[in-house]
C-alpha cells in the first residue's frame, strides 16, 4: 500500500501560527480563543509527523527554535 501525504501548512504558515501562539492562564482553558489555537497547535503536530514520515523539510522545528516557543509552554493545551 502506497500512501500519499500532502502538507497541511506552508512554512510560511507554520511561521505565522507559531509567532502569534501565546500561553493562557488556566482559567481562560475552554474560552474561544483557547479553542482557536488548540486547532492551529494539532495543524503544526500533524505538519511534523508529515515532514517526520515523508523526511523532509522540518520547518515546524524550526520555526519553534526561531521564535523561541518551547513545546512545553503549550502542554497544558493538551
Amino acid at each position: 500500500m502506497n500512501i500519499q501525504l500532502t502538507d497541511i501548512l506552508t512554512a510560511y504558515e507554520a511561521e505565522h501560527y507559531l509567532e502569534n501562539l501565546q500561553i493562557f492562564e488556566i482559567t481562560d482553558l475552554g474560552c474561544k480563543k483557547w479553542f482557536a489555537q488548540d486547532e492551529i497547535l494539532q495543524k503544526l503536530n500533524f505538519q511534523a509527523h508529515i515532514n517526520a514520515i515523508t523526511r523532509s523539510d522540518e520547518f515546524i522545528m524550526e520555526a519553534f527554535c526561531t521564535f523561541e516557543k518551547s513545546n512545553h509552554q503549550f502542554m497544558i493545551q493538551q
